[in-house]
C-alpha cells in the first residue's frame, strides 16, 4: 500500500513538472512573438517618420524600368 502511494505521488510530481514545463515554454513562445510584433509596428513607425530611407527603400523596393 506505502508503495503504491509513493509511486502515484511520483507519477503526479512528473506530470505537474512536465505541464509546468509545457505552460513556461508556451508563456515564453506568446511573450517573444508579442515582442517581436510590437517591436516591428514600433520600428515601421519610426522609420516612415525618415523622409531619406523612406525614398531609399521605395527606390530599392521599386526600382526604376528602364
Amino acid at each position: 500500500m506505502h508503495l503504491a502511494h509513493s509511486f502515484v505521488g511520483l507519477v503526479i510530481v512528473i506530470l505537474l513538472y512536465i505541464s509546468g514545463v509545457v505552460l513556461a515554454v508556451v508563456m515564453l513562445a506568446v511573450a517573444i512573438s508579442l515582442g517581436i510584433r510590437w517591436g516591428g509596428t514600433w520600428l515601421l513607425k519610426d522609420i516612415s517618420k525618415d523622409p531619406q530611407l523612406v525614398y531609399w527603400l521605395k527606390h530599392l523596393l521599386n526600382p526604376p524600368k528602364k
